[in-house]
């Protein structure tokens, strides 16, 4: 079985354009500033890929869906 689609996203974070954890824009530069690496961690209740932005937020992004793996296997959702 695969992983659970990531739910209450708002549509740019549902398309792809924007991290599931910051809901920073993915798809667009912020005047001087680069758009952020991201790196793909499910995909939401529609099927399309979604995002996190590298690093701290791609770290909470895995490990809610540990969480939401173990709460699916009825452990409480107690890392082991």
């Amino acid at each position: 079985m695969g992983q659970p689609a990531w739910t209450g996203l708002v549509p740019a974070q549902s398309k792809g354009r924007a991290c599931v954890i910051c809901a920073q824009s993915l798809s667009k530069r912020w005047g001087n500033q680069p758009v952020p690496a991201a790196v793909m961690v499910g995909r939401c209740s529609a099927g399309s890929p979604v995002f996190a932005c590298v690093g701290a937020c791609a770290n909470r992004a895995v490990a809610l869906a540990e969480l939401r793996a173990a709460a699916r296997l009825g452990n409480g959702g107690e890392r082991r």
